[in-house]
């Protein structure tokens, strides 16, 4: 239990020291920070708020798939870390916002470019369920 604190204390320092984290770098250009750097190609004056949580989602999602559970706190520590963020719904958040945004080439390019970046590929994505 000790650990599973100890891990948590390091991450938010760590996400305050470095800017936070998974979290945007800049909401109203669709930009994301560390640790996978996203910059939007389009010059927009704002980002719908679903379109940057989702990216948001994504790089702390994909930090975490990618991290090692050296150990049962660590293991505990990640998976809560994934539940939080609903990594599981990615895909049908994915679809959900492609449907959305349908027509707008700016806003489901911006979904596809930033999860292929992270994943390789939307197909990657956890299935969703539905």
């Amino acid at each position: 239990m000790i650990k599973k604190a100890f891990y948590k204390a390091l991450f938010c320092a760590v996400a305050v020291m470095c800017g936070v984290i998974w979290f945007s770098a800049d909401a109203k250009a669709c930009e994301t920070g560390e640790p996978f750097i996203y910059q939007s190609p389009y010059d927009l004056d704002s980002c719908p708020q679903d379109i940057q949580s989702y990216l948001d989602r994504v790089n702390g999602c994909g930090h975490f798939m990618g991290e090692e559970a050296y150990d049962q706190d660590r293991q505990d520590f990640i998976d809560e870390m994934m539940a939080e963020m609903h990594c599981a719904d990615l895909g049908c958040d994915y679809s959900a916002l492609f449907m959305e945004y349908e027509g707008d080439i700016v806003y489901t390019r911006i979904l596809s470019d930033y999860t292929a970046l992270v994943f390789g590929d939307p197909d990657n994505l956890p299935e969703c369920a539905d």
